[in-house]
């Protein structure tokens, strides 16, 4: 039976060869699913919008995962697990939440992404309970 992804996609079985051998041999596919490399975190700073908080470096687990007003989601090796669609802020992921989701499937490469009208910050899982920032950006507007 196929196991399922972080994201719900079906992960690639690999095709042992050889008795006795521990370890199988992996397609390219499958090697690209198995890997994910740590960004370099970035280092946080004073937030352009006065009404918002400030970037910092380490995200907070009892943090709203929350812009309002733009793009606001958690992603897994690149595909969208949970955004945020015009929630209430109280019904809005916790990065609690995103870490709870994370450490079933901790062996990929979780985000949590938040682009407002004028600053947009990436987050990275790095290890348990550590969301550390790795990209920063002016924003849409």
């Amino acid at each position: 039976m196929a196991a399922v992804s972080c994201a719900g996609r079906r992960a690639p079985q690999s095709r042992g060869v050889g008795i006795g051998f521990a370890a199988a041999v992996l397609t390219t596919e499958e090697m690209q699913w198995a890997k994910w490399k740590k960004v370099p975190a970035v280092d946080g700073g004073p937030n352009p919008c006065l009404n918002c908080p400030p970037i910092v470096r380490k995200l907070d687990l009892r943090r709203h995962i929350a812009v309002g007003f733009g793009y606001a989601g958690v992603t897994c090796d690149g595909e969208e697990v949970w955004t945020e669609r015009g929630d209430e802020y109280a019904n809005t992921w916790t990065v609690r939440k995103a870490e709870t989701r994370a450490r079933k499937d901790p062996d990929h490469d979780w985000r949590i992404v938040m682009d407002g009208p004028m600053h947009g910050e990436t987050y990275q899982r790095h290890g348990q309970n550590e969301w550390v920032l790795v990209e920063r950006n002016q924003g849409f507007a």
